[in-house]
């Protein structure tokens, strides 16, 4: 199992998340949380992760702009982290977030 954090987490049910933790075992999604702070054995990745439905949906990021930061706590229920379970994660590091959007020069994803 390893543990990333990122800038942001795409679900494309739900929108764009700030500020999060994915717990995965060999790129599958197993926990998802916000990040509280500094954490033992996580890995930073400046950008976005992606968890899409299915692991061959194209990626559409539809949702203007993330939830806000102040809301961590209330919005990210457990039932909402539950839709993230068992999806193949994906990473992004070119994204433009004062747009919310990925970089112009590229749609580069990889998967983790």
């Amino acid at each position: 199992m390893k543990r990333v954090a990122a800038h942001a987490l795409y679900l494309p049910d739900v929108g764009y998340l700030r500020r999060m933790v994915v717990e995965l075992d060999q790129g599958i999604a197993l926990r998802v949380y916000p990040l509280q702070g500094e954490m033992e054995d996580t890995l930073w990745l400046p950008g976005l992760l992606v968890l899409p439905s299915h692991p061959d949906e194209p990626f559409h990021y539809a949702a203007p702009e993330p939830f806000p930061t102040s809301a961590n706590g209330a919005l990210y229920s457990k039932e909402l982290m539950q839709r993230a379970i068992g999806r193949r994660v994906a990473y992004c590091a070119s994204f433009d977030f004062s747009r919310w959007r990925p970089a112009d020069e590229t749609l580069h994803i990889q998967w983790l």
